[in-house]
C-alpha cells in the first residue's frame, strides 16, 4: 500500500499516523521492530505500535528499533492540527440569498481544494471558498472540503445547509458584554440563522422605529438616556422576519462586574485585583472605570472629570448663597 510522506495534516477529530520502514518487507529474522512516538519532542507513553492515532494537535515523529540495534528516527515530522476547518456564512439561508463556505485559513502554497455536496464531488471547484448564489431548495445538502496532495492533507467535517422560505426569528446579542456600564461603548447585533448578504434590518428603540438598517446598533458612551426596550427584525427582498425578543437596556455603574477578588485577576494593566464594595473591580491609580473596564486617564478625560467637579462645586455654592 502506498503511503505518502506528509508534512501537514488538518482534521476535525483524529488522524492515524504510520511509522514506515524501508524496505517494507525487510527480513528481520527472530528480531522484532519496536516503535516510539513523540509529540512536540516528548515521548508518548504506551505508544509502541507501528501506527498511532493522533487526537491532539502537535508535531509528531517516530523511531524504529530492530532488536538491540540503535533506534532510527523518522526522516520527517508531521504537524497535526485538530480543529474545525469548514466555516459557513449561514447554515439556514433564506431562499434567493447567498451562502459562502470557506475551507480553513488562507494558504500560500497553492494547494487545490476539493468540494463535495452529499459526498459527490462538485466539478470545477478548486478554490478555498465555495460561493452559492441565489440558493434554492435543491441546494440544501451536506458540504465538505479537503486538500490531498503529496505533503498536505486537509479534511473537514460535514456542514449541513438547509435553505429556508422564511427568515428565522432573530435574537439581539450584546457580544461579551455582561452589563451596560455607564460611559462605555456597546454594540447590539441582530442575529438570525437565515443571514445572507443584502439583508437589511429594522430597529425599534423605545417604541420608535430607528433609521438604522444595519445588523449592528451602536450605543457609544452609553448613559441612562439609552435605557429602554430594543427590538429588531430582519428583511430580505419581500420577506420579513418576526420581531426579536425584547432586549431591555439598563445602564448601571461603570466597571467590570465582580463577586469575589478572583474575578478581577486580569492579564492587563489597570486592575488592582480587588473586588470593591459596589461589586466592581477596583482600578489602579491612573485608571478609572468606564463601561466594563478600567480605562487610562487621558488629558481629555481629566478635563471632563474636572469640568464635572467645577459644575458640581458651582451648584453647591449657588445653593448655599441662596
Amino acid at each position: 500500500m502506498y503511503e505518502r510522506i506528509l508534512k501537514e495534516v488538518i482534521v476535525p477529530s483524529a488522524f492515524t499516523l504510520t511509522c514506515s520502514t524501508t524496505p517494507d518487507d525487510v527480513y528481520i529474522g527472530n528480531n522484532t521492530l519496536s516503535y516510539t512516538w513523540q509529540r512536540d519532542g516528548s515521548v508518548i507513553n504506551n505508544a509502541t505500535l507501528i501506527r498511532y492515532t493522533a487526537l491532539e494537535s502537535g508535531t509528531y515523529s517516530c523511531t524504529a528499533k530492530l532488536g538491540s540495534q540503535s533506534a532510527v528516527t523518522s526522516q520527517n515530522q508531521i504537524k497535526v492540527r485538530i480543529e474545525h476547518l469548514l466555516y459557513i456564512s449561514s447554515s439556514q439561508p433564506i431562499r434567493g440569498g447567498r451562502v459562502t463556505l470557506a475551507c480553513g485559513d488562507i494558504r500560500t502554497d497553492n494547494v487545490k481544494y476539493t468540494w463535495t455536496q452529499n459526498n459527490k464531488v462538485i466539478s470545477g471547484q478548486f478554490d478555498r471558498k465555495l460561493q452559492l448564489d441565489n440558493v434554492q431548495m435543491n441546494d440544501s445538502a451536506a458540504y465538505k472540503c479537503g486538500v490531498s496532495d503529496n505533503q498536505v492533507y486537509l479534511a473537514s467535517s460535514s456542514q449541513n445547509v438547509s435553505v429556508q422560505t422564511t427568515i428565522e426569528r432573530p435574537l439581539i446579542s450584546t457580544g461579551l458584554a455582561r452589563h451596560f456600564g455607564e460611559n462605555g461603548d456597546f454594540t447590539l447585533w441582530c442575529i438570525t440563522q437565515s443571514y445572507t448578504e443584502g439583508m437589511t434590518y429594522e430597529w425599534t428603540v423605545k417604541g420608535v422605529i430607528s433609521p438604522v438598517t444595519s445588523k449592528y446598533y451602536s450605543l457609544p458612551a452609553i448613559t441612562s438616556v439609552n435605557n429602554g426596550e430594543y427590538i429588531c427584525k430582519a428583511k430580505f427582498k419581500d420577506v420579513t422576519s418576526e420581531n426579536s425578543p425584547v432586549l431591555i437596556v439598563t445602564v448601571s455603574q461603570p466597571g467590570s462586574l465582580c463577586y469575589e477578588h478572583n474575578d478581577c485577576n486580569f492579564d492587563e494593566p489597570g486592575y488592582t485585583g480587588r473586588c470593591g464594595s459596589n461589586d466592581r473591580c477596583v482600578c489602579t491609580d491612573g485608571y478609572f472605570p468606564k463601561g466594563e473596564m478600567c480605562t487610562p486617564v487621558s488629558s481629555s478625560s481629566v478635563g471632563q472629570i474636572l469640568s464635572s467637579a467645577v459644575v458640581i462645586a458651582f451648584f453647591c455654592v449657588f445653593i448655599k448663597l441662596i
